[in-house]
């Protein structure tokens, strides 16, 4: 009865919004530096279960209206890493086949879920048509929304998806939806999302025309992280070529706000390892050491007569 009150007035308890802040160190990181703590909200569960159902209407509405793009990956059915992964993979399998040259620029958005204007969001909802009901609540749930403190205090933030809830992810997918309708943008040229990774695809029958395939393209990404006070880093943003055949010899000149951004042998994407021959080696040698960790382990429980049974340990197997 609550909860349908909430939906028929609008209104998203005041007191439902207040979230508790627990940071977890970063490993390796500064203890002194802020940007070494991952902050964890956990917010009331009564707030959470109106959060989960405002965010299953919104959900239905955009998928049911196909608002979303098909190139955006992460928080939806069915487009989870593994897809987004193979839609990479996909691309550049079809690039080799084609005999061209493929190249990704993976770019960085920094601290972008707590960078966007709850005003701009108010406006992608009504840019959407997304039904009055859902929209109201969702205006009242980004208002009055506050952090409670270690040392008792609640500190309130108007701008930013709010962390912890269900419907914040969903939120920032109509913000970054707007990368998709870039203009200017040539044949053979595509760009991925997941949440707040983006990905610029390219390919061509030479990898020096790339310096002009990226031109349009970076110029766009800027544009709009402009008009939604967003930037994207520039150390954290970087290129990889795919070869086809010969060894790559020629390295375009990539641009993100007048600066070239750098080549790299391997890009991280994802949680892959990716290097020029799809091999996929670089990966595995990274991770041999966690893998064989994990094996160690599981061996030691893993006894025939005794501790735990055949079935658990085929659970932590898998």
């Amino acid at each position: 009865m609550i909860l349908n009150l909430c939906f028929n007035l609008g209104i998203f308890p005041r007191r439902w919004k207040i979230a508790k802040v627990i940071l977890i160190p970063k490993d390796g990181k500064d203890s002194s530096n802020y940007r070494s703590y991952r902050p964890i909200c956990l917010l009331l569960l009564w707030g959470k279960l109106l959060d989960k159902l405002v965010t299953r209407r919104l959900v239905d509405y955009l998928e049911e209206k196909e608002l979303l793009s098909e190139f955006q990956f992460g928080f939806r059915k069915g487009r989870s890493t593994t897809t987004g992964l193979r839609n990479i993979i996909d691309f550049i399998k079809l690039s080799k086949s084609q005999k061209k040259v493929s190249c990704l620029i993976s770019l960085d958005i920094q601290n972008a879920f707590n960078s966007v204007s709850w005003g701009q969001i108010k406006q992608l909802l009504s840019q959407f048509k997304v039904p009055p009901k859902i929209g109201k609540l969702i205006d009242n749930f980004l208002q009055d929304r506050s952090v409670l403190l270690e040392n008792g205090k609640n500190w309130e933030y108007n701008m930013g998806v709010p962390q912890g809830s269900s419907c914040g992810p969903m939120l920032w997918l109509l913000v970054i939806n707007g990368v998709f309708n870039m203009r200017n943008i040539e044949n053979d040229a595509y760009i991925q999302a997941y949440a707040d990774d983006i990905v610029v695809k390219l390919r061509s029958t030479a990898s020096y025309h790339f310096t002009n395939m990226s031109k349009p393209i970076m110029k766009n990404l800027e544009e709009w992280a402009s008009s939604y006070k967003l930037s994207f880093s520039k150390e954290k943003t970087k290129y990889l070529m795919f070869k086809f055949r010969k060894k790559i010899t020629h390295f375009p000149s990539i641009h993100l706000y007048g600066s070239r951004i750098s080549h790299d042998k391997e890009l991280k994407y994802l949680g892959i390892r990716l290097d020029p021959n799809l091999s996929f080696i670089p990966h595995l040698n990274k991770v041999q050491t966690n893998i064989c960790k994990i094996y160690e382990k599981t061996r030691r429980i893993a006894k025939a007569t005794w501790d735990l049974r055949p079935e658990i340990v085929k659970e932590i197997y898998s």
